[in-house]
């Protein structure tokens, strides 16, 4: 398992499911699983929606290759975690993942969100997350924009 400095935020009051080995991972190990398959170097592993491939390589100036290396320096010590709180998507997804990419266009940096895909498939057996078939787990990269800190 990839040891990070994970940083989490969650709402009060906000409830979310306990963990339930047979059922689902815990939100750290699936931190865990998503900078690991953000680290993997073979192709198909991380894959971008259209619209946010075509509008991060145009706004911060870089090929997708070039970002993907970014996101793949930054991730182990600055992807942040953080509890679905949208109702829109709460149903399917339990949390999502933030990482403000420096830029020299953006003075507060460029924020990528992404999410483990299909999350609801990935099982642990015993707690294990060595269990899982890692040649099925893919991380989507879905929303990007300048960060602007208030």
């Amino acid at each position: 398992m990839i040891v990070t400095h994970r940083k989490v935020r969650t709402e009060p009051g906000l409830q979310t499911k306990p963990h339930d080995p047979t059922n689902d991972m815990t939100t750290e190990e699936e931190h865990d699983l998503v900078i690991k398959t953000i680290l993997r170097r073979e192709r198909g592993f991380v894959e971008w929606e259209d619209r946010v491939v075509q509008k991060a390589t145009k706004e911060i100036g870089k090929s997708w290759r070039e970002i993907l290396d970014l996101i793949r320096t930054h991730a182990t010590t600055s992807l942040e975690q953080e509890i679905e709180k949208r109702p829109e998507w709460r149903q399917q997804f339990r949390c999502w993942y933030k990482l403000i990419l420096p830029s020299e266009f953006f003075r507060d940096g460029y924020f990528m969100e992404c999410r483990l895909d299909a999350p609801g498939k990935w099982k642990i057996e015993d707690t294990k997350i060595e269990d899982i078939d890692f040649d099925q787990v893919i991380v989507k990269i879905v929303n990007c924009h300048e960060q602007i800190n208030r």
